[in-house]
């Protein structure tokens, strides 16, 4: 969701004045903390005096005890000190920052407060640089670097160096904020939705320290950098592989890095070099942690979640602005309980009139709950036809007459929304009183002739999905979203998008007060799991149990093209990195095969590319898009946004082989796994869907392959307020 810049303070005040940066300038004050309780803050160690009605940057920077156990990891807090007291120093700050410990006690944390400078200008020219001390576990803070902008950022050819300040080897390498965690672990998580979680949970890893930066303007420069300044280290978000050291396994070669979080207005000349979350590999002393990096923005930026997750700054008008929603609706269809059968109708625009208020129809359907009458609430939607650029975007309106084939609306359709260049449809929403879904509802028709696949509900008082699923599965068919459409959506632009996939459907929900639980399910019938979905153990395919195999070598389950095809001059690269025998006595070999690139579901490679679609090869199907506007929502979890991909289920062999399917996908973060063959001897793995990307597939020799996985959808959440609400693989603010 949105960066809230109001909540963390705004812009700044600009009292801290101009700012032109030497060399290796330090401008934070740095103190450790032993206690929190509420908005009181006992301080430790000290770099310097703290002053009354500054802000401050309060951060858990590391971890005492096993890393992997600590949620709090990160977290972070903006605060003014209200008062300081004379006799020892310690903090009373303008709200209560205890919620970032995570509900742990301090005692088990390394936990700092920052100063934050609130500066107008900040000029950063070359040869110049803002740096921090190092964190080490005897002075209990440093690795951060933190400040606001309330004019400008500029870069000219100078840094913000984090290189050697994170934590430091001797002490902290091992019982810091990230250790050595499981590689399979690290390595199957989503590069978008590891950088994305910087918006709350900014790290500190080893060896490079993190960054904390608000500006209204930030101006780029091709020669600076926000983070490891060694030469020739510039912007790299994924690396390879390297067998061997330390431990016999398959490691990435370069963990580690800066941590880096920018919120700001407008981004001028922006060049991702410039984002260097890159940390030097070593056999004898590897890097830790993972660099991470997100940006919130107004600006358009390039979409690469695997550099950086690219967000937008929340905006308190865009509800109405944009979609021209203000209200949850009239109540007029009463109170529905397991309502099963089709709630919507449809129709496709053929064309606009000069006031753009009266759309000539066709292909209209009339079996659904809410019909085409005088009064009725309908969304404009327009999906990929021959151009892509606004597609998925969307306006509600209300319906002020219906003619044999126009319908009158009582707001004008954009100019952008173009009939001839997009398959634009009107679809009538229901405006409950109270919705309760305990049971499944799968009457959304598909994607047909320009209309359809949108489910789509207005509630005034309470929707209740507790236990209730809106399955589209297969609903999806629009030509939209596929290799070319989505390489250009990031999750800031999806705040203003409903897409529809060529594989499930899209779900739309306007509700004042919305309660759904673990069992809910929205989009498929799967539980949603942010890593994407693994691969089955072929031991026992009918189970829960999972072989972690890698996915490709890319974090994010593939580059921006088609398929990444880096590791397959002659055949998939095969290993046997986990070792694993089954009860079968087979073998299991992973490979580095080609995952889904471009948001799209993994290939093999070779001659059979995964599909990412309801035309897509072997099955896999790109997974559902939700979008959710409530006022009050009860039980938010990751589980109920079922918007993975579909897994890779065909195969091919050469007769010897068996196939059985893998888990579906999770989460719009994670697409799905890739298929797999076995035999008695030997079980050929697809890989685990990464970031938006399916599972790869495999071949070996062109004779025999499992088909990829499908690409994941996107859930976006706009909610007032959050109740009981499980932040466990959710993007959230």
């Amino acid at each position: 969701m949105a960066f809230d810049i109001n909540g963390n303070g705004g812009y700044g005040t600009g009292t801290d004045g101009n700012l032109t940066a030497t060399a290796a300038q330090i401008i934070n004050t740095y103190a450790s903390v032993s206690a929190i309780s509420g908005a009181n803050v006992t301080l430790g160690n000290t770099s310097g005096a703290f002053t009354a009605g500054k802000e401050i940057l309060i951060h858990v920077s590391g971890y005492k005890g096993t890393a992997d156990t600590c949620a709090a990891r990160g977290a972070w807090a903006v605060a003014t000190i209200s008062s300081i007291n004379s006799s020892n120093g310690n903090l009373v700050l303008d709200r209560d920052v205890s919620s970032i410990l995570g509900g742990l006690n301090i005692s088990q944390l390394y936990v700092q407060v920052v100063s934050l400078p609130n500066y107008k200008t900040v000029t950063l020219n070359s040869g110049k640089s803002i740096t921090c001390p190092q964190f080490t576990a005897t002075n209990g803070y440093g690795g951060l670097v933190a400040f606001k902008c309330s004019v400008e950022l500029k870069f000219n050819g100078g840094h913000i160096d984090l290189t050697g300040k994170g934590l430091e080897a001797t002490t902290l390498f091992d019982k810091g904020l990230v250790v050595n965690e499981p590689h399979d672990t690290i390595l199957r998580a989503s590069a978008g939705w590891e950088n994305h979680r910087a918006q709350n949970h900014l790290t500190i890893n080893y060896p490079d320290g993190a960054c904390f930066l608000i500006a209204k303007l930030m101006t780029c420069h091709d020669d600076s950098r926000i983070g490891n300044t060694t030469s020739n280290l510039n912007g790299l978000a994924r690396s390879t592989w390297k067998t061997g050291s330390p431990t016999g396994n398959y490691y990435h070669s370069h963990w580690g890095g800066a941590s880096i979080l920018i919120a700001a207005e407008t981004i001028a000349d922006f060049n991702p070099e410039m984002l260097a979350k890159y940390a030097i590999y070593s056999s004898t002393n590897p890097t830790r942690g993972y660099g991470r990096c997100y940006i919130a923005t107004k600006t358009i930026l390039p979409c690469d979640e695997g550099l950086y997750a690219y967000d937008c700054i929340a905006d308190t008008t865009r509800i109405s602005r944009v979609f021209y929603c203000n209200s949850f609706g009239d109540g007029s269809f009463g109170d529905k309980t397991n309502y099963k059968t089709q709630l919507n109708n449809y129709a496709a625009v053929t064309a606009i009139d000069t006031t753009r208020k009266v759309a000539t129809i066709n292909k209209k359907t009339t079996e659904g709950l809410a019909k085409f009458e005088t009064g009725a609430m309908v969304m404009v939607h327009i999906t990929q036809k021959t151009d892509i650029q606004y597609a998925g975007r969307f306006i509600l309106a209300k319906v002020l007459g219906v003619g044999t084939n126009t319908i009158t609306i009582d707001k004008p359709i954009p100019q952008r929304f173009r009939h001839d260049r997009y398959y634009m449809q009107l679809v009538t929403i229901p405006q409950f009183t109270t919705f309760t879904l305990s049971a499944e509802n799968t009457g959304t028709p598909k994607f047909a002739e320009g209309r359809g696949g949108i489910c789509a509900i207005a509630v005034s008082g309470t929707c209740n999905l507790s236990g209730g699923k809106i399955n589209v599965e297969g609903k999806g068919g629009a030509p939209a979203y596929g290799e070319k459409g989505l390489n250009y959506i990031s999750n800031a632009q999806m705040s203003e998008k409903l897409p529809i996939g060529e594989g499930n459907g899209s779900i739309f929900i306007l509700a004042n007060n919305l309660t759904m639980n673990t069992s809910t399910r929205l989009g498929a019938t799967w539980t949603g799991n942010y890593l994407g979905g693994l691969t089955r153990n072929p031991a026992s395919p009918s189970s829960n149990a999972y072989v972690y195999n890698y996915p490709n070598q890319r974090f994010e389950g593939g580059d921006l093209d088609y398929v990444d095809k880096s590791y397959n001059s002659s055949k998939p690269k095969e290993t046997e990195s986990e070792n694993v025998t089954l009860s079968t006595g087979a073998t299991v070999k992973t490979f580095y095969g080609a995952a889904g690139g471009g948001k799209r579901a993994g290939g093999d490679g070779f001659a059979h590319p995964g599909g990412f679609g309801s035309n897509a090869k072997d099955g896999a199907l790109q997974g559902a898009h939700i979008l959710i506007i409530a006022n009050k929502l009860t039980g938010l979890n990751v589980a109920a946004l079922s918007t993975g991909g579909q897994v890779g289920t065909a195969y091919h062999s050469d007769g010897t082989k068996t196939s059985s399917g893998c888990t579906s996908g999770g989460c719009g973060y994670g697409g799905a796994g890739g298929a797999f063959n076995y035999n008695s001897t030997t079980a050929y793995m697809g890989g685990a869907g990464g970031w938006l990307g399916g599972g790869a597939g495999i071949s070996r020799s062109g004779v025999e392959y499992v088909s990829g996985g499908g690409s994941g959808g996107f859930a976006f959440v706009y909610a007032n307020q959050l109740v009981d609400a499980d932040y466990s693989g959710i993007v959230y603010d």
